[in-house]
């Protein structure tokens, strides 16, 4: 009796399967290339722009974090803080500030010059280097990985992007099986061989071997572009529970806590934690929301958080990583593992970093040697039949023919580049 296990070339199934790969790999495929690659690009982006900080012991004489944030802000008229960074020592290296746009309510500008992180330092509070974060090739690449520098609506389209990438994965992981007997040989590249074979060699041998780990990656963009739905559905299948949300704090205009007293309530808070990052209220309702790292709690800027009130000073809730259900933990370290942020950038990361640039470039591989196995196979073949003359008609219909075929071939193929381009 044949069996998908056995004989999986006359499983029905199969034969659909196959076609939703491929028509799916020819619509997204360019996507998934663009994509991987500007993911693979900023791997190491904290180490090229400076900002991977490490520390043995703190400063001598760190100046106080108020009046080091007040002297930086007297250099940029117009700008607020959005984020503060600490090292690992916990001394104060960066600032993230940005300039909002006044006009429909409040929000933030996305031009180059409006969105800088400033690496300071701790003792004299002076800028020793600004990186804008909307301008240059690091900030272009940093756009069209997340939103294909398109705002909201391309990091929708590179969360449906991503959900057909899964798909991709699943339908390549079952037409895969060859059998019992081939197995093995198919998850190997033969040597000696034709460039037509060794292209569909490298197809098929790095869908065996990379095929769990692209559809992780997969998953995990799917969770990006579309985060509540995902992890919703997340919750309810595995049981967890979601993180608690953003409390509001009190309202008292002009009234704001020294940044020094909410530093030291986070501590108080988390004493077996050093502080790593403080985001500032965007809202007069919004608290301060401190992160403090503890070791192995999945995030290389810390994943505890402390939540101080924006007017008091006093600590409204406290949100620990480690008490989390087993589930909503993983579910929380989605992110982290996405973009290799879980842990701490040292000399030794940079060696466990390099699996995310081999699956960045993976989706662009298995697109190309995807798309010239589908030209080989299907698209030459039919170019070749359509140069041919007709021998069962007269010469004349059946160039008139081919030329009627031809410009029609010709056609959509310019009405596609022009659609790609005006994209």
């Amino acid at each position: 009796m044949r069996t998908f296990f056995t004989s999986p070339a006359h499983w029905k199934p199969r034969k659909w399967l196959f076609w939703i790969h491929l028509y799916t790999g020819l619509a997204v495929g360019l996507l998934a290339l663009v994509v991987g690659l500007s993911g693979a690009a900023l791997v190491y982006l904290p180490e090229i722009e400076g900002t991977a900080h490490q520390a043995t012991a703190p400063v001598a004489r760190a100046m106080p974090l108020g009046e080091l944030a007040r002297g930086v802000l007297e250099h940029y008229p117009g700008f607020e803080i959005e984020d503060v960074r600490f090292n690992t020592a916990g001394d104060v290296v960066e600032l993230q500030i940005q300039k909002a746009e006044r006009g429909k309510g409040k929000q933030k500008a996305r031009l180059p010059g409006t969105d800088l992180r400033l690496a300071v330092d701790p003792e004299t509070g002076a800028v020793v280097q600004v990186i804008d974060r909307r301008a240059g090739v690091w900030g272009f690449l940093r756009d069209l990985h997340h939103n294909l520098l398109a705002g909201k609506t391309g990091r929708m389209v590179n969360g449906i992007g991503a959900l057909a990438l899964l798909l991709l994965c699943m339908t390549g992981a079952v037409i895969w099986w060859p059998g019992p007997r081939l197995w093995k040989q198919r998850a190997m590249i033969q040597r000696g061989t034709t460039w037509k074979r060794f292209n569909w060699d490298l197809h098929h041998a790095g869908g065996f071997w990379l095929a769990v780990g692209l559809a992780f990656f997969a998953f995990t963009g799917v969770e990006y572009g579309f985060p509540e739905a995902t992890r919703g559905v997340l919750y309810s299948v595995t049981g967890g529970v979601a993180r608690a949300k953003k409390p509001h704090g009190t309202v008292e205009k002009g009234r704001q806590a020294d940044l020094a007293l909410v530093v030291k309530q986070a501590q108080a808070a988390v004493p077996d934690g050093h502080i790593a990052r403080i985001r500032m209220p965007e809202k007069a309702s919004e608290p301060f929301e401190v992160r403090m790292k503890t070791a192995f709690d999945g995030r290389e800027q810390g994943n505890n958080k402390v939540f101080v009130d924006r007017a008091t000073g006093e600590v409204i809730l406290v949100d620990r990583f480690d008490r989390l259900s087993l589930a909503s933990r993983a579910i929380d370290l989605l992110g982290p593992l996405h973009n290799a942020r879980f842990m701490t950038l040292n000399q030794m990361s940079v060696v466990l970093r390099l699996p995310w640039i081999l699956f960045g470039l993976a989706p662009g591989m298995f697109f190309i040697t995807g798309f010239l196995m589908w030209w080989n196979r299907v698209v030459s073949k039919k170019w070749t039949a359509l140069l041919q003359p007709a021998a069962d008609m007269p010469a004349r219909t059946g160039r008139a023919r081919q030329w009627v075929r031809v410009a029609g071939i010709a056609a959509a193929m310019l009405l596609a580049a022009r659609w790609i381009w005006a994209e």
